[in-house]
């Protein structure tokens, strides 16, 4: 069992131990994977209603 933090740690060291070249390559995807999860928590924060139960399922 990984916590996500600890999984993001090994993530990096293996990174830099791999070079700057698929640093290069995968740091702007981990920017893109954060946004969307910051938009997806700020969706779930914005639906509000009745169908903020039916928004939930389709964010997650």
């Amino acid at each position: 069992k990984f916590s996500p933090v600890s999984k993001i740690v090994r993530d990096l060291q293996g990174l830099i131990k791999g070079g700057f070249n698929e640093m290069i390559v995968l740091v702007p995807s981990l920017f893109r994977i954060g946004t969307e999860t910051a938009r997806r928590r700020v969706g779930i924060r914005r639906t509000k209603g009745p169908s903020s139960g039916v928004g939930r399922v389709v964010i997650m």
